[in-house]
């Protein structure tokens, strides 16, 4: 009896087992993913609302991949003319603090996969013009861009589209959005699909005393969330910060991937609209437009993108 009564213990034990086991992978990996989400920089979600602001973003690559079809991003960019993209100067300066040789670079568009490439909707373009400010630092100072494209964006194409420059200057404590195809944490993998977060935006004065530095074109974001680190992270750079179809940041620092309590850098658009339309209407012989005010220059830009180009 006693036999048989070990006997049905041990076939309990082993089928038990499995169960049990099973249950504590699965507290063990919780626990871990937990863990892993304490880290993650973007809590970044892929939906119709990252698609939409994707339209106007690009990939901006190395113009050959390495082994497959996407794998040469390394920053991003917004559509804001038919050839123009803004960006992070960052994104185009070498360790010697070169500019990046024009024929290296590779605009894409169209692409929210980065990986995909989708026919007669991927848009590839070269860059036959790197425009940034005379008084742009390695230290992040005046940390902006203008790419010229050799090849307009297609106007026929759905799924891109012009971001608007901002006419009035970003609200404090307002909701904005940012997308991009960065580091989903700090040493991790890019993200194949674009992804958006969604983040208050704080005061300079506030982010320049947690940061410790004085910048007077700056924007700042700040996660609040106990439980996660929000912002942007390696292959962020140049990505837009965005509200109501309108570009107010360019991320111009990844410092605080997966950092807690450290805010998202961005270089604040619309102090530097000025020089964005000044060095858009430049003619070939060098000479600038000063007709308009940028305020009534910008919007004739706007009104002439959206209705003659069929831009929506």
């Amino acid at each position: 009896m006693d036999l048989i009564n070990f006997l049905h213990f041990t076939l309990l034990f082993v089928l038990l087992l499995p169960i049990y086991n099973g249950e504590f992978s699965h507290a063990t990996n919780s626990s871990s993913r937990k863990h892993r989400r304490h880290k993650r920089l973007s809590h970044g979600v892929f939906d119709e609302k990252s698609l939409g602001l994707a339209r106007s973003m690009v990939s901006i690559r190395t113009r050959t991949a390495r082994a497959y079809y996407g794998d040469n991003h390394f920053c991003a960019g917004a559509i804001i003319a038919p050839t123009f993209v803004l960006s992070s100067a960052h994104c185009v300066i070498t360790k010697r603090r070169l500019f990046l040789p024009r024929r290296m670079l590779l605009i894409v568009a169209g692409t929210p996969n980065r990986l995909k490439y989708m026919e007669r909707r991927s848009f590839h373009t070269p860059v036959t013009r790197i425009i940034a400010p005379d008084n742009f630092t390695i230290y992040n100072t005046n940390d902006i861009v203008l790419l010229q494209t050799k090849i307009r964006f297609p106007r026929s194409n759905f799924f891109i589209n012009i971001i608007d420059l901002p006419l009035n200057p970003p609200q404090i404590g307002e909701l904005y959005d940012l997308c991009g195809w960065g580091r989903l944490y700090r040493g991790g993998p890019l993200t194949s699909n674009i992804v958006h977060i969604r983040m208050p935006l704080i005061s300079s004065e506030v982010c320049q005393k947690i940061l410790h530095v004085t910048k007077t074109d700056m924007l700042c974001t700040f996660d609040e969330n106990a439980h996660s680190a929000i912002s942007a992270c390696f292959g962020d750079l140049g990505s837009p910060l965005v509200r109501n179809r309108t570009v107010f940041g360019i991320v111009s620092s990844t410092v605080g991937c997966s950092i807690h309590n450290m805010p998202c850098i961005f270089t604040d658009v619309y102090q530097n609209v000025d020089w964005i339309l000044r060095n858009m209407v430049i003619k070939k012989s060098g000479a600038t437009t000063h007709v308009f005010e940028s305020t009534t220059l910008l919007l004739v830009l706007q009104i002439f993108y959206k209705f003659y180009c069929d831009f929506d």
